[in-house]
């Protein structure tokens, strides 16, 4: 059974390598300073899919607006 949870540390090495699959390279050390950063953001939400390893991952970030109502953006997927 899948589940969504919380992103950990002990993700990033499946996170680093969805996304070099998927065709968004980035290193080891840029991804941990931004799971760094953005993991301590009251209004960041990263988010792991998981069964018996990472399926797949989801930046969410609640956006204020001046016009709009408050939304969530997707980041990266």
């Amino acid at each position: 059974t899948s589940h969504i949870r919380p992103m950990r540390i002990q993700d990033l090495e499946d996170i680093l390598n969805l996304s070099n699959q998927l065709g968004y390279p980035v290193r080891m050390t840029e991804l941990l300073e931004r799971f760094d950063r953005l993991s301590q953001l009251p209004n960041h939400a990263l988010m792991v899919l998981q069964d018996e390893r990472i399926r797949g991952f989801v930046h969410l970030e609640a956006v204020d607006d001046l016009i709009e109502e408050t939304k969530v953006e997707i980041k990266a997927v």
